[in-house]
């Protein structure tokens, strides 16, 4: 995919207003844990804003295609970003791409949703995997939303390439991962 065949959006869209609401109502039914609402106030300020760390998009290789560096050094545990798209009820029938990620939901009476970030998304979505990754994912509450974001496991140099472990249903799904 070409890096330009994407519209960037710093926060997450909704497929539709009435899907927004009902997300938001089922998080009001099921709130979610404490430690995700501990961490949505902790980084309310970057969530606020869409806020990203200063980052290039980089081509890889054809296999793997692009990734995500930092421009400048990342601290252990300073906020990274915050996985965007579009918000849709999941179909893995008819809507299976490589920018899909689950959103997170605290009920299992809840449908399942994802976050595809394929035709609209932020430069997360160019966060590669790793087994050996440098960050971390965590799922937070934030302004009634719950919300996918990364936060730096250990201190990150500048042009040091960003990577989380996707984990082994993304894998089961589309085979080994590519390298560089």
């Amino acid at each position: 995919m070409a890096l330009t065949s994407y519209s960037y959006c710093p926060f997450l869209l909704f497929e539709s207003k009435s899907l927004e609401e009902k997300i938001r109502e089922d998080l009001s039914r099921h709130p979610p844990s404490i430690s995700s609402i501990s961490l949505g106030k902790l980084y309310e300020k970057e969530l606020s804003i869409g806020y990203e760390i200063p980052s290039e998009v980089k081509y890889i290789s054809k296999k793997v295609g692009f990734g995500l560096f930092a421009t400048s050094k990342v601290i252990k545990g300073s906020f990274v970003g915050s996985y965007t798209g579009v918000v849709k009820v999941h179909d893995p029938y008819s809507s299976f791409n490589d920018y899909l990620y689950a959103y997170p939901t605290f009920s299992t009476s809840s449908p399942l949703y994802s976050i595809d970030a394929e035709k609209n998304g932020n430069y997360t979505r160019f966060i590669n995997h790793s087994f050996d990754p440098n960050l971390s994912k965590h799922f937070v509450y934030h302004a009634g939303l719950c919300h996918v974001i990364f936060v730096a496991m250990r201190t990150i140099d500048p042009s040091e390439q960003l990577f989380f472990d996707y984990g082994k249903s993304y894998w089961h799904l589309r085979g080994a991962p590519a390298t560089i």
